[in-house]
């Protein structure tokens, strides 16, 4: 059992559930002896799951060193947190009473950091245990899952598909008449609109919830209700945003005449709340084209998930660009609410929980993310044809 934690896979891993309920169901329990005849009883419905972490074929066969040198870039990214900047007032977004709000009331000194393979090989430092509001990350999944329920061809009609120009408000529109993309807030709030159209607003959090509860492997999942509050009072820019589109027609039919209850259904999400650990699987099950390394369930399609990632390479192409051929096909989104999580197709999910509540520092922290991983792995494909021999972790 020591032996397959040192390479990442936690003992509740749901793939080894059914070998530790034999174990307990021993004539002596978990601490008596076994036969090699009853070992290979007790390992029969994980004996391939065991047999490949055994034999470190696994994502990260050196998890030692992996653990090392993440936990120096953890160091890293809480350094960035920590320092004072001169400009405090002016690093938050000054049109965001919520965030003013959040950040008088929530620890910006709490962080945590987790990563989870494709493979369900998981990794967190700091304060992994205390659950965070999704806010940007609820809208990578809700587009995913929006995607899937609706089709490329409608999201097309609602949604462009370039960045939003930093002198342009959330109350603009593309040339094209759309919304920028899916990731601005007038876009986090059309794609909250076309989830469940078919069902009653009042029933829709349940069925997310019950999507997040796939999408994570069935970790711990709640909702934030001082998030939720404070968004309902004080995100003024986003209840502006919302009847702005209703005004303009921009809104699929139904939600204009239910706007304070799409409004509401909104936060809901954006405030449904899981630990970086979880959000780290949800990111490894996109990562992962769609299937959930925990529980090998098939959660979304591949294009849904394709149709994602590129969209958010797109949503945010200056911070993306650190990447180039040193994260190939890198993806995530990030915002100042202190919620980042990162992509790394077929290869690994990453999150990173904050409450600092500064767009400049959590831009800082992802760049420090983007460029601490091209320098001490080698994620790429095309960076494996190189001789890099200080880079762990060749593909």
């Amino acid at each position: 059992m020591d032996l397959i934690e040192s390479k990442g896979i936690r003992l509740s891993d749901p793939r080894m559930r059914e070998t530790f309920r034999r174990i307990d169901a021993e004539a002596n329990g978990p601490e008596s002896d076994l036969s090699l005849e009853a070992f290979s009883r007790i390992c029969s419905p994980s004996f391939h799951f065991i047999r490949g972490v055994l034999l470190s074929q696994l994502t990260i066969p050196g998890m030692s060193i992996f653990k090392l040198r993440m936990g120096r870039i953890f160091e890293k990214i809480r350094k960035i947190l920590q320092q004072q900047t001169n400009q405090s007032t002016g690093s938050i977004d000054p049109f965001s009473n919520y965030n003013v709000m959040m950040r008088k009331r929530k620890s910006t000194h709490t962080m945590s950091l987790a990563l989870c393979t494709v493979d369900g090989q998981r990794l967190s430092f700091g304060d992994r245990e205390t659950p965070h509001p999704l806010n940007a990350c609820a809208t990578i999944f809700n587009y995913t899952l929006a995607h899937v329920q609706n089709g490329p061809e409608v999201m097309s009609h609602y949604f462009g598909s370039e960045a939003k120009p930093e002198d342009k408000g959330e109350l603009t529109f593309n040339s094209g008449g759309k919304v920028w993309n899916p990731f601005t807030k007038a876009g986090s709030f059309v794609t909250s609109c076309l989830l469940f159209r078919e069902m009653a607003v009042e029933n829709r959090l349940d069925a997310l919830h019950e999507f997040y509860d796939s999408l994570i492997g069935h970790e711990p999942l709640c909702c934030d209700n001082l998030s939720y509050n404070f968004k309902r009072s004080y995100a003024h820019e986003e209840i502006c945003a919302a009847y702005n589109l209703s005004a303009t027609q921009r809104l699929p039919r139904g939600n204009a005449e239910l706007i304070a209850e799409s409004l509401d259904f909104h936060f809901q999400s954006s405030s449904s709340a899981m630990t970086s650990d979880a959000c780290a699987v949800a990111a490894a099950t996109l990562a992962n084209n769609g299937t959930c390394p925990l529980t090998a369930q098939n959660v979304l399609p591949h294009s849904s998930v394709r149709a994602t990632l590129e969209l958010l390479r797109i949503s945010q192409p200056n911070l993306h660009a650190h990447a180039g051929e040193r994260l190939q096909g890198v993806a995530g989104g990030w915002s100042e609410n202190g919620s980042i999580m990162l992509v790394i197709p077929g290869v690994i999910g990453i999150s990173c929980f904050t409450h600092c509540q500064s767009i400049t520092k959590i831009n800082q922290v992802v760049q420090c993310l983007f460029e601490e991983l091209s320098a001490n792995f080698n994620f790429g494909i095309y960076r494996s044809l190189k001789d890099r021999g200080n880079l762990l972790f060749q593909r």
